[in-house]
């Protein structure tokens, strides 16, 4: 019995068709999905800007995006709406990932939607900070010790992240099973992590450039952090 229940616990620690779910409180920010037709990613300056303006009417400037794209959508059209979004707002710092998967789903409050006809848009402001890290070799780790460096010295806890990695950057990639979340959790950690493989990653081109772009053979790690004195209790990520 012993070893039959080793062996369930092996198969389920890859989460294969399976999905994981991240939820939390952060205080004094705003954090809403907005949801996107491939007609929306071609759009003017105009209406990009309505479009966030749908998602609040009470928020100006965005820290930052995560776009959730099905693989039926054209690199074209993503890289069409990452510039005109980057135009709308200039500061702020964009992830996200090309899913293997037709469905995509997200929503906030009590509604959550899976559609197979758009793309998701998570879009983050308030007192909640988000970094982009894109990592092209193996050495994901120099990359997380800098910006865990980074935030430490500017006061501030990592907590919580998203990973959008390759599929080619598996186990055959680093010789090792959950490499890229186990160097976050080594290097970053315990801040909770969740994610999945894409078929194209979005991210920053360079560490000096918020210019994101579609990505190919990368992981992209998105990193949120909040000043340590808002930690006292009231914000937490599981």
């Amino acid at each position: 019995e012993e070893e039959e229940e080793e062996e369930e616990e092996e198969e389920g620690d890859c989460l294969s068709g399976a999905a994981a779910l991240t939820w939390g409180f952060i205080p004094d920010s705003t954090i809403k999905t907005i949801f996107l037709s491939e007609e929306d990613l071609q759009a003017d300056l105009k209406h990009v800007s309505n479009l966030l303006v749908k998602a609040s009417k009470t928020v100006t400037t965005w820290k930052g995006f995560v776009l959730c794209v099905p693989p039926q959508f054209s690199a074209e059209g993503i890289e069409c709406f990452l510039g005109t979004l980057r135009q709308v707002q200039p500061l702020a710092k964009v992830c996200g990932g090309i899913s293997t998967r037709e469905e995509i789903f997200g929503g906030h409050g009590d509604t959550i939607t899976i559609t197979k006809e758009r793309c998701a848009l998570m879009c983050i402001a308030g007192r909640v900070d988000f970094d982009c890290i894109t990592c092209r070799s193996k050495d994901v780790k120099s990359a997380l010790v800098r910006t865990k460096k980074s935030l430490h010295d500017a006061g501030k806890e990592v907590i919580g992240s998203l990973l959008f990695t390759c599929c080619g950057r598996g186990e055959e990639f680093h010789l090792e099973r959950h490499f890229e979340s186990q160097q976050y959790w080594d290097q970053v950690g315990p801040a909770p992590i969740n994610g999945i493989f894409a078929g194209g990653e979005i991210g920053p081109s360079s560490r000096r450039s918020n210019r994101a772009h579609v990505q190919g053979y990368t992981a992209v790690y998105a990193v949120f952090s909040i000043e340590k004195d808002l930690m006292s209790g009231r914000s937490s990520t599981k």
